[in-house]
């Protein structure tokens, strides 16, 4: 996957399940992550271990390299990925479905659910 796409479908989706193959193992694995790195939480973490401020994703963008640097919600911690062994990216809203109809309602982006049941 080339660098302009991956980052796109990335801001699209902001987290997101990314698909690759591991060369290792040359099974298909996963990471659960985000390019958002302006996130209180994602900042804190990079400049703990990175002691520098995040890069703007304009930065990111524009970087030519075949590999990125990732937050992964799964493992609390940055991996770098190679943009070759990407096969896939499904939001992970997608697969939560909360970007849906939840009880008949219609959901905006950006809406947060907080109950379990339709007030009222």
């Amino acid at each position: 996957m080339n660098r302009k796409a991956f980052v796109n479908l990335m801001n699209m989706h902001n987290d997101a399940y990314v698909y690759y193959n591991s060369k290792v193992s040359n099974k298909q694995k996963y990471y659960v992550c985000t390019l958002e790195f302006s996130t209180e939480y994602v900042k804190k973490a990079y400049i703990k271990k990175f002691n520098k401020v995040p890069p703007a994703m304009r930065e990111i963008r524009k970087s030519e390299e075949q590999t990125i640097l990732v937050f992964c919600w799964d493992l609390n911690d940055f991996k770098t990925i190679d943009l070759n062994t990407v096969t896939s990216i499904e939001g992970l809203s997608d697969v939560l479905r909360n970007s849906r109809e939840l009880w008949g309602e219609k959901r905006q982006f950006g809406e947060r659910n907080y109950g379990s049941a339709k007030p009222g």
